[in-house]
């Protein structure tokens, strides 16, 4: 049994899309909201053919055909925003990573959803305090960071501000543990960007850029050791040069 019956998504890109299919695929009614029906199109399209999509999840023996079909059956999608939230138990923000933008985003939600809705940024390192301000109540406002490709990465940082209420982060706690992922408390740190994992990964890149700036070794040599020696899945500098973006 889902926690909640209905999520609305707003934003149908990359993660929006991602996230929504992970909720169809455990039961969730959903409803997409996205400005361009276009872009709404390609969710829809990505979510049933794509790389990681429910064609896939069936081809693998994730899914049957029945529950690929009844899991598209509970699919809305929409460019109306007070149709998107209507009768929903908890909203997602998955616009890009924009912070005017998302303040736009939240406070149009303040208007229209009633003030015991949930909202949550899928912001990969603004602080909670920072969208929340657009909202009139923001202790209903907390973050549910989902990691890209959300089908399949397991993890989710979910961020209480100090005015957050403890009822919303164990909501979404429960959400994401009834959707098979795993979730980690993060406090907000309105003072910097970005929570665990994008706040210790930025340290270890640019550390991982001094030893080359210092001719201690060489970018190929970093990304070897630290895959080799801590076993991440890629090096620090993978698919990074040196140039004017490191000074």
């Amino acid at each position: 049994m889902t926690v909640v019956d209905h999520v609305a998504i707003i934003g149908a890109g990359i993660m929006g899309s991602g996230i929504g299919q992970n909720l169809l695929q455990n039961g969730y009614q959903v409803t997409i909201r996205d400005i361009e029906q276009d872009v709404l199109d390609d969710a829809r399209e990505r979510i049933e053919f794509g790389n990681y999509g429910l064609n896939r999840a069936v081809e693998g023996g994730y899914l049957t055909e029945d529950e690929k079909a009844d899991a598209l059956d509970r699919l809305e999608l929409t460019t109306d925003i007070e149709a998107a939230v209507n009768g929903t138990d908890m909203v997602i923000e998955a616009v890009p990573e924009d912070l005017a933008l998302k303040g736009r985003v939240f406070n149009e939600l303040s208007e229209v959803t009633n003030d015991d809705i949930p909202l949550y940024t899928n912001s990969s390192g603004f602080s909670v305090a920072s969208v929340s301000n657009a909202v009139e109540d923001p202790s209903r406002v907390a973050g549910a960071h989902f990691f890209n490709p959300a089908q399949i990465m397991d993890l989710v940082e979910i961020v209480k501000a100090e005015a957050t209420d403890q009822s919303v982060i164990d909501l979404m706690t429960d959400v994401v543990e009834d959707i098979g992922k795993t979730p980690v408390m993060v406090e907000d740190a309105p003072e910097r960007y970005g929570f665990i994992v994008n706040r210790i990964w930025g340290a270890m890149v640019e550390e991982a850029r001094q030893v080359v700036r210092e001719g201690i070794a060489s970018e190929d040599d970093v990304n070897v050791a630290m895959r080799k020696g801590r076993n991440l899945p890629v090096g620090p500098l993978e698919g990074a040069s040196i140039g004017e973006e490191w000074d």
